[in-house]
């Protein structure tokens, strides 16, 4: 499946704000390979395009590249040492 980067089911956030550390509940994701929008930051797949959505990373390299090949041609990936992201706790009720 080919997704487009529009595609509403897909969320971004930034590099830098994802690498910066934030107060509340989060998430943290320590080295990672990351899909990333060339100039939209790391990909979240949402697919009810609701909600926080699901990052996608893996700590494998040829996992991430795979993801990225059969469902973002357009994306790049990289391993961030750590992503730090706000959850919301009803997403786990």
């Amino acid at each position: 499946m080919n997704v487009p980067a529009d595609d509403e089911r897909l969320r971004f956030v930034p590099c830098e704000k994802a690498r910066t550390p934030k107060d509340g509940l989060v998430h943290c994701l320590l080295d990672r390979w990351w899909v990333i929008h060339p100039e939209k930051g790391i990909v979240f797949w949402r697919p009810s395009g609701k909600g926080e959505g699901s990052p996608q990373c893996n700590s494998n390299r040829e996992i991430t590249e795979s993801l990225a090949a059969r469902m973002y041609p357009w994306a790049r990936v990289e391993l961030i040492p750590m992503v730090m992201y706000q959850i919301d706790p009803q997403d786990y009720c």
